[in-house]
């Protein structure tokens, strides 16, 4: 089944069969991440988020080629009741949620909002009595939901998660509620076909997931307890977690996971391994993929405890070990890019009266070819990622994470004398090193690319009228995890030669068997 990721504005999404769709009616998967914060910053009086919320590390989220991002979100600040502090609660929330979620849209990707700190009565739902709680009360959750699907129902972007994990309870409860007793107290739980009701009493059309019992894991009894849902807009939702949940093991999945796919689409909207490493991940990643599923990696947070799971060291996307192995993976199923379409969905800025970088070289030099490293083919696929401008960039660029080699074909109508190459390095424990090759021929080897910014490094060459093959190649990958991951970063590569100049009854001085004569000059000339 073919992969589509968006990247465009006017988000929407709806389900189609077993499927996603996207607004077009072409198949997609929601592929990203948890940014947990949302859920507990509120209460704790701290904010609203974990971290950063602006455009640049919505843009960081998005270079990993992701585009979904789950958002939890706290029952009382959403409604502001039980003690939640105004500053963070009520109102304020309910835009600082908008207003993230309206930058997501506006970098291509989707957003799921569930429900994921709650409590009962007027108990607080903070990390004492709100985290980890059996299932959404009656109490306050179906209002929670009213109050979303209102504010969210014109956003056909925004999927609804309606609880993160229920667990130590029946299906019957899981669909239908029941009493509840725990450390807490006894208290009422809303069932899934409750939470749904309310979303649908509001008009809303919105996509909804409901997470399997069991901690969201318990997936193979999904189908026999799905709720009704009268618009067919419904999905599983499905948590899984190495080593410790049942349906981690990989031979389970076909006979027990594909079953709900070919029914219903999954959003495994929970999955990681605790061990701070990817090999577990990278067997379910090919098979999710390969069955349709899809899934948001938990999280992109900077926990100092990597077996959380978290994926990032800081908020501009240095992975960690295990991020690192979701990253590359969600990079090597990306489709190539579309040089001739606009990836984006941020407007063209209105020129302004300063220059921006240009891929021109130097006067005195006529350009015979220019190479964008973003239209190159890559070796493997998955050492490479095109990035959108930044650093000095004059468009799009090419950023090689692992060891790998970019090559493209030229052509050249007269001879060339210099290739100019605008490169840039992530530098850790070193400078990237980079080599050029034409038609096989080194033309610079293992330079060290030292700058943080572009810049151009330029070489000489010898080349004659025809076809020729560029390669550029990264060998020293290094990467710690934690502290620093050395990266290339090619934004162009120029071949120019000595500027031809037409003249014609010109005054000039020419030497002539050695004797300078004065007089009038016709023709072409190279300086």
């Amino acid at each position: 089944m073919a992969i589509r990721f968006v990247h465009a504005s006017g988000m929407a999404v709806s389900v189609s069969g077993n499927h996603f769709v996207d607004g077009g009616g072409q198949v997609v998967r929601l592929l990203g991440v948890n940014r947990s914060g949302t859920e507990y910053e509120c209460m704790a009086n701290n904010g609203f988020f974990d971290g950063p919320s602006d455009a640049a590390s919505i843009a960081a989220i998005a270079s990993w080629h992701v585009n979904a991002v789950r958002i939890p979100m706290n029952e009382d600040c959403w409604l502001g009741i039980n003690g939640a502090p105004a500053a963070y609660s009520g109102t304020n929330y309910r835009n600082a949620i908008a207003a993230y979620v309206n930058l997501l849209h506006q970098a291509g990707m989707y957003a799921i909002v569930d429900l994921h700190w709650n409590a009962q009565g007027t108990l607080p739902a903070n990390g004492i009595s709100g985290q980890g709680r059996d299932m959404a009360d009656l109490d306050h959750a179906p209002a929670f939901w009213t109050s979303v699907a209102n504010f969210f129902k014109n956003d056909p972007g925004v999927v609804f998660d309606l609880f993160n994990e229920p667990h130590d309870i029946s299906w019957d409860c899981w669909l239908n509620g029941c009493t509840v007793s725990d450390g807490t107290g006894t208290w009422q739980a809303a069932g899934m076909q409750t939470l749904l009701n309310a979303v649908r009493s509001t008009g809303a059309t919105n996509v909804v997931t409901t997470s399997a019992d069991g901690w969201g894991g318990d997936i193979a009894q999904w189908i026999n307890y799905r709720p009704s849902d009268p618009l067919k807009q419904l999905a599983a939702g499905w948590h899984v977690y190495y080593p410790e949940t049942y349906y981690s093991d990989p031979s389970r999945w076909d006979t027990v996971v594909a079953p709900v796919a070919n029914q219903v689409p999954i959003a495994t909207t929970e999955f990681g391994e605790h061990d701070c490493a990817d090999g577990w991940m990278n067997q379910f990643m090919p098979w999710a993929d390969q069955h349709g599923l899809s899934y948001l990696a938990w999280t992109w947070d900077t926990w100092p405890d990597c077996s959380n799971p978290v994926l990032i060291t800081d908020y501009a996307g240095t992975p960690t070990g295990y991020g690192r192995g979701y990253r590359d993976h969600l990079v090597s199923i990306a489709p190539a890019p579309n040089p001739a379409a606009s990836a984006s969905a941020t407007p063209t800025p209105t020129p302004s009266p300063t220059p921006s970088p240009t891929r021109t070289p130097s006067l005195g030099a006529s350009v015979l070819a220019t190479i964008q490293a973003e239209s190159m083919s890559t070796t493997p696929a998955n050492c490479c990622a095109v990035m959108p401008a930044s650093l000095g960039a004059a468009g799009p660029y090419l950023k090689l994470w692992g060891n790998g080699t970019a090559s493209a074909s030229f052509s050249l109508a007269s001879e060339a004398t210099t290739i100019t190459v605008s490169a840039a390095g992530n530098q850790c424990q070193g400078a990237p090193q980079m080599t050029v090759q034409i038609d096989g021929n080194a033309v610079m080897s293992d330079v060290s690319v030292a700058t943080t910014s572009f810049a151009s490094i330029t070489a000489d060459v010898s080349l004659t009228p025809g076809t020729h093959t560029l390669a550029i190649s990264f060998y020293n990958d290094f990467y710690s995890a934690g502290v620093c991951d050395r990266n290339l970063m090619v934004d162009a590569a120029t071949l120019s030669g000595a500027a031809s100049v037409s003249i014609s009854g010109v005054p000039c001085t020419v030497t002539l068997n050695g004797t300078q004569q004065t007089g009038t000059c016709y023709g072409t000339f190279k300086p």
